[in-house]
C-alpha cells in the first residue's frame, strides 16, 4: 500500500507511527490541547470527540508528508475506511473545532479570519492567510509548543521561511528562546555544535540548558551543507544523533 503513494520526503513506517502517537499524545496530553479530556466531568461527545482526534492525527501523521496526487489517493483510502468526514473536501481540509468537538473547514476558518498588516511589517515578512500556511502553522505551533521535532519542505518560494518566522515571532520572550540557524555548503559539523551550544549555559560537566528558558532551534536551508566522501552530510548526521541520543560528545574536554 505505502508503495502507492508518493512522498515528498521518504519516511519509515516505524517513524511515522511514532509521529502518529507523539502528535495524538500532544493534542490529548500536552501543552495547548485542543480539550480537556482529563477533566472530571466528561461532556456528552466526549468519546466521539477523541475519536475524530485520533482521526486527525492519523491523517497528518501517515498522510502529512504525501505530495498532492498522494493526498488525494490517501483521501480515497480513509473514505472507504471511516465514513467520519464531511464528503465536500479531502481529509486533509478539515480540522476539529475545540469548542464544538465538530469537524470544520479550513476554508471555512480562513474566510472568518481578520487579517490586518502590521504597520512596520516589511513586505517580504507579510504572508496573508491561507488554507495551506492555516493548517501548516496550526500543526506547527502545536509541535513547538510540545517539544516535538518538525521538518518542513517544500520548493522554493513557497513561504515556509517567512511561516516559522511567523510562529516563532508569537512566542512569549519570557519563556521562549529562539536560535536560528541557517545552513550554507561551507558549514560543517563543528560550527553546527559551536552555533548551538553558543546559545546555551553549562549546568554540570555534561549538561548544557538554554538559561532557564525554552529554546527553539530553527534551521533552515537543511539541503545545502556539503557531502563528504561516503554521501552524507555530516551537520545534518550531528542534528539525528543530538535527536536521537540526545546529546553528542564534548569535543573540548577527553
Amino acid at each position: 500500500m505505502k508503495d502507492e503513494f508518493k512522498e515528498h520526503v521518504p519516511s519509515l513506517e516505524v517513524s511515522i507511527i511514532i509521529a502518529f502517537t507523539k502528535l495524538f499524545d500532544a493534542f490529548i496530553q500536552g501543552d495547548g490541547k485542543a480539550a480537556d479530556f482529563n477533566a472530571p466531568n466528561k461532556p456528552d461527545n466526549y468519546f466521539s470527540t477523541l475519536e475524530k482526534w485520533f482521526i486527525f492525527c492519523m491523517v497528518w501523521s501517515f498522510g502529512g508528508t504525501l505530495d498532492e496526487i498522494g493526498r488525494k489517493t490517501f483521501d480515497s483510502v480513509m473514505r472507504d475506511i471511516e465514513s467520519i468526514f464531511p464528503g465536500n473536501f479531502t481529509v486533509f481540509d478539515y480540522y476539529i473545532n475545540p469548542d464544538k468537538g465538530e469537524w470544520q473547514s479550513w476554508d471555512e476558518k480562513v474566510n472568518n479570519m481578520v487579517w490586518k498588516p502590521p504597520p512596520t511589517a516589511p513586505y517580504h515578512s507579510l504572508l496573508v492567510p491561507t488554507v495551506d500556511s492555516a493548517r501548516t502553522k496550526y500543526i506547527l505551533q502545536v509541535c513547538v509548543s510540545n517539544k516535538l521535532h518538525s521538518l518542513s519542505v517544500g520548493v522554493t518560494g513557497t513561504g515556509k521561511t517567512v511561516l516559522i518566522n511567523q510562529i516563532l515571532g508569537e512566542l512569549d520572550e519570557s519563556n521562549w528562546k529562539i536560535n536560528n540557524i541557517i545552513f550554507s555548503s561551507q558549514t560543517s559539523s563543528v560550527k553546527t555544535q559551536d552555533m548551538i551550544e553558543g546559545k546555551m549555559v553549562r549546568r554540570t560537566k555534561t549538561k548544557m540548558v538554554p538559561d532557564g528558558k525554552k529554546m527553539v532551534i530553527y534551521v533552515d536551508d537543511m539541503n545545502m551543507p556539503k557531502k563528504d566522501t561516503y554521501g552524507s552530510q555530516p551537520p545534518l548526521e550531528l542534528i539525528r544523533q543530538w535527536m536521537d541520543y540526545g546529546g553528542w560528545f564534548d569535543r573540548v574536554q577527553n
